[in-house]
């Protein structure tokens, strides 16, 4: 993993030139991005590291946004703030 520059929470999983997985941090949040076999090693490596009260997958609030991933995509929204 390697910090993004300009972003201190920002940190990318590359190989080869190519982008495989992405994590970002806040306070004690992690959003972590990857095909499946890169998010089990980002995973593991962090939970070695940080102790998780809870792991949340396809649909779930990260800062305030309501985040979904589905087979049509990935969809972003704030209903609950605007609410």
């Amino acid at each position: 993993m390697k910090s993004v520059s300009g972003d201190d929470a920002f940190f990318t999983l590359n190989r080869e030139g190519e982008l495989l997985g992405m994590t970002v941090l806040h306070v004690d949040d992690f959003l972590v991005a990857g095909n499946k076999k890169i998010m089990k090693i980002i995973s593991s490596t962090l939970k070695k590291r940080f102790t998780f009260g809870k792991t949340e997958l396809d649909k779930f609030k990260f800062t305030g946004l309501n985040i979904e991933h589905t087979e049509q995509g990935i969809y972003v929204d704030q209903i609950d703030y605007i609410q």
